[in-house]
């Protein structure tokens, strides 16, 4: 329903006709041949009205339609209305116009680059640095590390376009017909990447530069060649989003046995499900997942540190993971009801020197703000902050931590299912209930 939502109204408008056309098509053997003549003449011109009266921009993005190539699109004339150009047509059910009214007082002269990695699985309690094991991995000792942020939701599918577009958790679709925060750092001038081992579906992004290599490679064997790539390009403003696979089940896929700080007995893992009798072996395999999660995040950081100029970077998980953590003996995420272990994720925010000196009030602000309890919601906005972007924001919740406090106590909600949110505080409430 979410997907079909926006064309239901013209839906609507075409059934009606069309099954009054397909009555008198059924009948029109019964009579004379001069009618049937003059109704197939009548069945074509209907036909051809309701294609004309549908507007170009609703059947050329409708998703049977966007299935024929875009480029026969672009080329075709034969309808009598005015094409949009082949780049402009947009496999995607976002508005490809809607804008963010985006401005920038200043225009630094240096070289920018703005890294957005969208991380997957991670929950906080298993970073260094947030309370996990000491033999993982951490992230750069120069960063901030949050250890309490709040996720949109307990499912990639939501999560994932909620933390890019300008929606509240609970939002009636899916994906939203608002363009994502690309569309704002474009405005300006920035050149936009996104980069990823996940399929374009799941957020339908809408950056100039996109690629998408779904393959079952970790993360840094996939995405730096390709950041590499991205980083290379002559723009001199840019900003690249990494959507990475990091701590995804099966875990024991997404690190290499050689090199992890723990030892697993397969036997007990495998392609299972996680078991209580084996939750030792289990928890290596997915801190195990968070090492190399850490050692993504580390190599992206140190080809930032190699770049001219000023650079900024915010990591962070998409949503959680449950592994039997109290009684109701839940496992992995997007459960029919989101919990605090499956929501609660760690964001990573790291500046170069270049970047700290041109902005220490901003530096000082995130650092007030490591301690607090924070939302998805808040990290665009931040990073919109962090490059000095103005726009057009009618949420009044999230925060931007280079500017405001978030404060210790503060509603934050999550989304259960397409229309309908929960707030942390309840999510906290059952967990402790499910302890007793």
């Amino acid at each position: 329903m979410s997907a079909l939502r926006p064309y239901l109204g013209i839906a609507i408008f075409t059934l009606i006709p069309t099954l009054a056309l397909t009555t008198i098509m059924s009948r029109i053997e019964r009579i004379s041949r001069g009618r049937q003549l003059f109704l197939k003449i009548g069945v074509v011109s209907i036909g051809l009205i309701l294609v004309l009266a549908v507007q170009n921009s609703v059947w050329l993005s409708a998703w049977p339609v966007v299935l024929v190539p875009t480029f026969l699109a672009s080329q075709s004339h034969g309808v009598g209305i005015e094409l949009p150009n082949r780049e402009s047509v947009r496999i995607t059910p976002r508005d490809r116009f809607r804008s963010w009214n985006a401005k920038r007082t200043e225009n630094p002269t240096a070289a920018e680059t703005y890294i957005f990695i969208i991380g997957e699985s991670v929950r906080s309690d298993r970073i260094n640095g947030c309370g996990g094991r000491s033999q993982t991995t951490a992230p750069p000792s120069d960063s901030l590390i949050y250890c309490d942020v709040l996720s949109g939701s307990s499912s990639t599918h939501t999560s994932v376009p909620l933390l890019v577009s300008r929606e509240l958790p609970g939002h009636s679709e899916r994906v939203s017909r608002d363009s994502t925060f690309l569309n704002a750092f474009e405005a300006v001038g920035f050149e936009t990447f996104w980069l990823a081992v996940q399929e374009r579906s799941i957020a339908w992004p809408d950056a100039k530069n996109q690629v998408y290599d779904a393959s079952s490679r970790l993360d840094r064997d996939v995405l730096l060649p390709l950041l590499d790539t991205a980083l290379s390009k002559p723009a001199r403003k840019k900003i690249i989003i990494l959507h990475a696979y990091n701590s995804h089940f099966p875990y024991t896929d997404r690190y290499q046995a050689t090199a992890a700080p723990f030892a697993v007995d397969m036997k007990f893992v495998g392609s299972q499900v996680p078991t209580q009798s084996a939750i030792g072996d289990w928890w290596n395999a997915y801190d195990n997942s968070v090492d190399e999660s850490m050692h993504f995040l580390d190599a992206v950081v140190d080809r930032l540190r190699m770049q001219s100029g000023e650079a900024f970077l915010i990591f962070t998980s998409d949503h959680g993971e449950n592994m039997i953590d109290d009684k109701r003996n839940l496992i992995q995420h997007a459960l029919k009801v989101p919990t605090v272990w499956d929501t609660k994720v760690p964001s990573v925010v790291w500046g170069n020197t270049a970047w700290r000196q041109a902005y220490p009030v901003r530096w000082e602000m995130l650092s007030l703000n490591k301690n607090m309890p924070i939302m998805h919601m808040d990290l665009v906005p931040t990073m919109l902050g962090a490059a000095g972007i103005t726009y057009t924001e009618q949420r009044g919740m999230p925060i931007d931590l280079t500017v405001h406090a978030a404060g210790s106590i503060r509603s934050r909600i999550t989304q259960v299912r397409t229309g309908e949110s929960v707030s942390s505080d309840m999510l906290y409430k059952d967990a402790e209930t499910a302890k007793r």
